[in-house]
Formats: C-alpha cells, sequence, structure tokens
C-alpha cells in the first residue's frame, strides 16, 4: 500500500472515531442536562423537599403532643420532701425511701380560693427551676354528693370566680391543668339513699362551668388543659363519656385526663382512652400512674370499694411526656401519692385511713415499697 493511501485510510479513521465521540458527549451532555431539569421540578416539588416517604400517623401524632420535651416541676416543699427532712434522724431508712418519692413531679391540687394564696411561690419556684408544674383545678360546687370527696364552690358564680382568678395568677407561665377530676365520670351519680346527685339544671350548670373554664384557662399563652373523663372502670361505655366530653367543651381542650386517684392498668386505660379518643377526632389524653403500677384491688366483701386506700398497691410508671404511644401526651403524677382517699365508717367501706386528702405517710411508704422495678426512672 502506497504511502498516500495509507494516510488517507488513517485519516478516514480517525474521522469516524471522532465522530462517535461527538455523538457520546453530545449525548451525555443531553442527558445530564434533561437529569437537571427533572432534578431541578422534583426538588422544587414541596411534598419532596424532606422526604419521599411520608410520616406515618403515629409519628404525626406524637409530633402533635403538645408536652413533648417538657421538663415536669419537681416541688422542694412537697408532702415526701417534708416527711423525708422529719424522719432523717430518727429514721433513716424510711427517709431514704421517701426521698425517692420526694425527687418525682407530682401534681398541686387547687381546691378552693383560699388555696389559690400560695400560687405565686409555687410558680415562681417552678419558673426558676425552668420546668412546668401540674396543676389541678378541683373546686365545682356539689361536688360528690357531699361525701367522700366534699366540697366545692356554694354557687356557679364563685367557681367562674375561682377560675379567674387562677388564670390571672398563672398570666403567661406555662401550666399544665388538669380541670375537675371525677366531674363527668360523676355526673349521673346517686347518693347512698338513691337519689340523683344533680338536678337536669345543675347537670347542665356543670358543662356551662367545664366548658367557659376551658375557654378562659386557654386564654393564658401557656396552659395545656385536660378535662377528666374518669376511668376505664367506672364508665366502660366510651361513647357515653366521649358525648360527656364534648358537652363540656373539649374541643378548645387539648385533650383528657384518665385514671385520676384510681388504680387502673396502664395498658387498660390506654385502650380506653384510644377509643374515646376515636370518638372525639383523635384528641390526646393523659394518665395518672401515680397508684396503678400493680393494677387495681380486687375487693370481694364490697366489690364497688376497690378505690379507697386499698392495700398492697405500688406506685407505677414514673412521670414522664415520653410515652412511646401516639395519642398519650404524658404519664403523670395526678393523685399525691400517700394522701387518702377517705376515712373509714360503716358508711364509705374504707380501708382505713384518714380525711380524703390527709397526708399519710405510711400508706406512701407501702407504695414506695411495692414499686415495681422497671417503672421506676432508669
Amino acid at each position: 500500500m502506497s504511502l498516500n493511501k495509507q494516510a488517507k485510510r488513517q485519516a478516514r479513521k480517525r474521522k469516524k472515531r471522532l465522530a462517535v465521540a461527538a455523538v457520546i458527549t453530545g449525548g451525555l451532555l443531553i442527558c445530564c442536562l434533561l437529569g437537571a431539569v427533572l432534578y431541578k421540578g422534583f426538588a422544587s416539588h414541596p411534598s419532596q423537599q424532606k422526604s419521599t416517604t411520608p410520616k406515618s400517623m403515629s409519628e404525626k401524632l406524637s409530633a402533635s403532643n403538645p408536652l413533648r420535651g417538657t421538663v415536669l416541676f419537681v416541688d422542694p416543699n412537697s408532702n415526701a420532701a417534708q416527711q423525708a427532712t422529719t424522719w432523717r434522724a430518727s429514721q433513716p431508712h424510711q427517709a431514704a425511701a421517701m426521698d425517692r418519692l420526694a425527687a418525682l413531679p407530682i401534681a398541686k391540687w387547687l381546691t378552693s380560693t383560699e388555696s389559690l394564696a400560695s400560687l405565686d411561690t409555687y410558680l415562681a419556684d417552678a419558673k426558676a427551676a425552668k420546668a412546668v408544674p401540674v396543676l389541678v383545678a378541683y373546686n365545682l360546687p356539689l361536688r360528690d354528693c357531699g361525701r367522700y370527696s366534699a366540697g366545692g364552690t356554694r354557687a356557679a358564680a364563685d367557681y367562674q370566680a375561682f377560675i379567674s382568678t387562677l388564670a390571672a395568677r398563672i398570666g403567661g407561665t406555662r401550666v399544665i391543668i388538669i380541670l375537675e377530676p371525677d366531674a363527668l365520670a360523676g355526673i349521673e351519680n346517686y347518693n347512698d339513699q338513691g337519689r340523683a346527685c344533680l338536678s337536669d339544671e345543675q347537670r347542665t350548670m356543670y358543662y356551662t362551668l367545664l366548658q367557659d373554664a376551658v375557654v378562659r384557662l386557654k386564654v393564658q399563652a401557656g396552659t395545656t388543659v385536660y378535662i377528666d373523663a374518669g376511668n376505664s372502670a367506672w364508665i366502660q361505655d366510651t361513647t357515653k363519656i366521649a358525648a360527656r366530653l364534648q358537652s363540656a367543651g373539649i374541643a378548645n381542650a387539648d385533650g383528657f385526663s384518665l385514671n385520676i386517684s384510681n388504680f387502673q392498668p396502664t395498658d387498660d386505660t390506654t385502650k380506653y382512652g384510644q377509643a374515646i379518643a376515636d370518638k372525639l377526632d383523635g384528641k390526646h389524653f393523659i394518665i395518672d400512674t401515680s397508684r396503678n403500677g400493680l393494677g387495681a384491688y380486687v375487693n370481694t366483701t364490697y366489690p364497688d370499694y376497690t378505690w379507697c386506700n386499698p392495700p398492697g398497691r405500688s406506685l407505677g410508671h414514673f412521670p414522664t411526656t415520653a410515652t412511646g404511644k401516639p395519642l398519650v401526651d404524658a404519664y403523670l403524677y395526678i393523685k399525691y401519692p400517700g394522701e387518702s382517699d377517705g376515712q373509714d365508717s360503716e358508711t364509705n367501706k374504707c380501708f382505713g385511713g384518714p380525711k380524703a386528702g390527709t397526708w399519710w405517710p405510711e400508706y406512701a411508704l407501702g407504695l414506695i415499697k411495692q414499686w415495681p422495678q422497671d417503672l421506676q426512672p432508669r
């Protein structure tokens, strides 16, 4: 082959290689441009900016927990703290046990206008500790048929004044408020003579007062409000208690509370609360775990009296806002462990103990000593 022909052939091969390279390069450039356009459109779509996998309903509900991450206030002057100090020298082992209770956040009950007098100091202490207190408003008129937990204001206007004073004292302070334990569950109760505790007019008054209280308290920017709904052993018809919550203004509240001063197991209470929530568009709830560590007492002699200072009970799950349950905002100690449920007599059939609400250190010790290990703080 002549040198001239060989040079021409090599020139033709170079042209083919260049043409192929141009096609490949052009193709890559088009792909890159197209990819960039597609990526830009994909990234700019709001639903795709964070994740292509939508959050589960459980995650969404958990994220809406208004108490998430809340540090709960521990009162340094609580009954348990004072008792531990009293026993320190004479009964060191009992004092050490009482210290465990004193280290836990427990609700403060407000049962009269007079009880609000010390609230300013209490809220100031909580603010200094950078913690959130739990308050219980417990002052409705005609409470408990005048029986074990008798008390409350004399008239509706007095209760409205009580709530207004409470709201004013709270101001902008961050607080959790539980509204009127037992009120809705017991709104159709009967007294020992078989007569209804409340007339139709008085029941209507209860609903109105609760509605007004929710609205008045929620005016304060830092309040989270839960209306009490009794417990799973009291009103087992969840449709009935959900309807009562609606009549009491649950739509304007953050949720409802369960098991206050009772002993029903947390798992049972959670299922009960979820059934109520299903009828209330997924409203959240909190559970009082202050004395339910071993569940409810079985009273074979008086089956209806399982709640009044029963023996052999224990503290329940320690207070926390990290429950792992999407609708359960918190486990709280609302009933003060060691405060009596009522005084023993022929009519109330309590298992001994002083007048309702009285501090009873021996009962508190029993609750502490029986406390299951897996329900204690780690």
